[in-house]
C-alpha cells in the first residue's frame, strides 16, 4: 500500500511527487559526489554544505542561487522558487543605504569584525586583494564594476537582505566564501544578483 512518502537511502522522507522527489534528491547527490571526486578541498572549506545544496531560491536565469549552483548546468525547474536578489554596488555607494547607518557612519559588524565605510577591504575580507588597502566607500565609488565592489555589496546585502527576495548567504558565509576556493564561482553568483 503506497501513500506517496518517499524515502531515500538517508531514510530520510518526503510527501512530494514521487518522480519529482527522486529527480531532486538524485541531482542533490549528483552534485555532491562531484565534489568529493574532484578532491577534498571542498571538504576542508569553512563554507557550510549549503554552497553545494542550496536550492531555496534560484537566480533570474533559473540557476541555483548558490556559488557551485552558477557554475552548474543543473537549472531548476521549479517556477515558485522565489528569485534570490540583492542591492547593487552603485546602490551602496551612499553610505545612508547601508545597514548600521547613523549619520556620517555605517557601523557593521561580521562575526567579531566592527567596520564602517572608512575601512579597508582586507580588514573585512582579509588578504589577496590589489585592492585590499583601498577603504570599502573609495572602491564603490571609483571601481564600481569592480569584483571587490561586488563582494562588498554582497556582503551588506547579507547584513541587510531584501525583504522582497531571497540572498543565499549570511554575512559570515560571504567573508568565508571570499578565501575559499569557491571565490571565483561566488563572484559570478554576485554579479548575477546583485542587480536592483
Amino acid at each position: 500500500m503506497s501513500n506517496n512518502i518517499d524515502t531515500d537511502e538517508s531514510g530520510d522522507s518526503s510527501t512530494s511527487n514521487p518522480i519529482g522527489g527522486a529527480s531532486m534528491r538524485a541531482s542533490r547527490r549528483r552534485l555532491l559526489l562531484n565534489s568529493m571526486v574532484k578532491g577534498s578541498a571542498i571538504a576542508a572549506s569553512a563554507v557550510p554544505i549549503k554552497t553545494l545544496a542550496f536550492t531555496s531560491a534560484v537566480t533570474a536565469g533559473g540557476q541555483i542561487c548558490s556559488a557551485s549552483g552558477v557554475e552548474s548546468v543543473a537549472h531548476s525547474r521549479a517556477t515558485s522558487l522565489p528569485t534570490c536578489l540583492g542591492k547593487s554596488p552603485v546602490f551602496f555607494k551612499s553610505v545612508s543605504n547601508w545597514p548600521g547607518y547613523s549619520s556620517p557612519n555605517a557601523t557593521c559588524r561580521v562575526g567579531s569584525v566592527t567596520f564602517n565605510q572608512k575601512s579597508t577591504f582586507s580588514f573585512v575580507f582579509g588578504p589577496g586583494s590589489p585592492r585590499g588597502g583601498y577603504k570599502l566607500i573609495d572602491i564603490l565609488n571609483s571601481a564600481a564594476t569592480s569584483d571587490e565592489a561586488y563582494w562588498i555589496a554582497a556582503l551588506l546585502n547579507a547584513i541587510r537582505p531584501l525583504s522582497t527576495a531571497a540572498f543565499p548567504y549570511t554575512p559570515s558565509e560571504v567573508v568565508a566564501l571570499y578565501s575559499s576556493s569557491q571565490v571565483s564561482s561566488a563572484t559570478k553568483l554576485f554579479k548575477l544578483i546583485n542587480l536592483s
